[in-house]
């Protein structure tokens, strides 16, 4: 009796561990751009459709993925293969005071789809060699949220650069941001 539960207690723990060995691993395929605007009833950011105020600036982000390996995305690990190892907005105009062409990323955080509660990474300043760190495979969102309300008003036209780490760069852009 005394062999048998040892030896079922040993199964089971050597299926445990090899259940822990399974991953998903995903690939971005795409990532694009939207404005977005907090000034929501749960100040929760949502895609804008016409004039942003300064205070309430955002950007949204969201991206279409490639799954890959055997693990179940709800209960294993998750493993981007393939993360932004560089990551650069800039616009042709003065924006927030930054000269034109220059580097905006300090003026934004990152912040995971709202329903994503378990991305460590919510209050990283954006920089050059920001990681997205892209761990979402369920909501394929977030958002970048200003922290700068000394936009002035204007129009304006906003550059995305995404180099991944195998290379591949994906250029986007938000044109005519109308911004009061």
């Amino acid at each position: 009796m005394k062999i048998s539960l040892i030896l079922f207690l040993t199964l089971l723990i050597v299926s445990c561990e090899f259940q822990h060995d399974r991953v998903v691993e995903f690939t971005i395929k795409s990532i694009g751009f939207s404005p977005a605007t907090t000034e929501t009833p749960t100040e929760e950011p949502q895609q804008a459709n016409g004039p942003i105020s300064a205070d309430n600036f955002s950007i949204q982000y969201y991206y279409e993925i490639e799954l890959g390996g055997e693990g179940d995305y709800i209960e294993d690990p998750i493993i981007n293969m393939n993360p932004i190892d560089t990551f650069k907005i800039w616009s042709p105009q003065t924006f927030a005071g930054r000269a034109p062409f220059s580097s905006l990323n300090t003026l934004f955080v990152n912040k995971p789809d709202p329903y994503n509660t378990y991305n460590m990474h919510e209050d990283l300043l954006i920089d050059p060699t920001f990681n997205f760190d892209i761990e979402d495979v369920h909501h394929q969102m977030g958002y970048l949220l200003s922290t700068n309300t000394t936009i002035s008003p204007g129009t304006y036209d906003l550059y995305f650069r995404c180099k991944f780490r195998n290379g591949m760069v994906i250029l986007d852009s938000l044109m005519n941001i109308e911004i009061q």
